[in-house]
């Protein structure tokens, strides 16, 4: 419940209270339901790695969630209220190609997605999967980005990890003097040792072209 009253003096001198009671209950459930569903919503982005952020165009403002800060290492005496604090940490090798992919965007109206490394402060490197999209005014101009920022690290290390295994066994198979060959569940080539390629005269990449070795000639 929530009471207002205010005290009169009558004309006799005497104080009398006049107020009203408003039952508010609906209005504090919806504030609870609120408060839970911003809640849930911060604990997914934290569970999932997944921040969201805001650029306004026309102030240059940018807003982040909480997990942008931690995905980032943004310290307490960083300004990551501007999109220059961004371009900046992102790593030299990637960083023209995610302006130029920022900006076609914003010429073109349109949603984007760039996977792209940024550099701490601490100096560690990290992979980054973005998502944006436009926000028009009435006049159709984009006048805001909203996006989201998920930390992929793990699996770019774990891909990377299984490419290195890949790689490894490849060497190991080709120092192997048996002819190895693997193909597809539609008889595609998909890998010849280098023994099988120097058995039958072609390279790798004539094997795996339009006039590969057909499962009947290698069999």
């Amino acid at each position: 419940m929530h009471v207002l009253a205010r005290a009169l003096q009558t004309s006799s001198g005497n104080l009398e209270f006049v107020g009203a009671v408003t039952d508010v209950t609906v209005a504090k459930q919806s504030e609870e339901k609120l408060r839970r569903s911003e809640a849930d919503l911060l604990e997914a982005q934290r569970l999932s790695h997944t921040g969201s952020w805001r650029h306004n165009l026309l102030s240059g403002e940018v807003t982040l969630s909480p997990e942008i800060f931690r995905i980032r290492g943004i310290q307490a005496d960083d300004d990551p209220s501007r999109a220059e604090f961004f371009f900046d940490r992102i790593h030299p090798e990637d960083r023209t190609v995610v302006k130029q992919i920022y900006e076609r965007a914003r010429i073109q109206k349109t949603d984007y997605e760039s996977n792209y490394r940024i550099v701490p402060r601490d100096g560690t490197i990290k992979h980054l999967h973005t998502i944006g999209h436009p926000i028009l005014n009435e006049s159709g101009d984009v006048v805001e980005f909203f996006g989201t920022a998920t930390d992929v690290t793990e699996q770019c290390q774990a891909e990377e990890k299984i490419r290195q295994s890949e790689g490894q066994l490849r060497q190991l198979l080709d120092l192997t003097p048996m002819h190895i060959t693997e193909f597809g569940p539609d008889g595609t080539p998909l890998y010849n040792n280098q023994a099988s390629l120097d058995y039958h005269g072609v390279t790798l990449e004539e094997h795996l072209g339009p006039n590969n070795l057909s499962l009947q000639t290698i069999l």
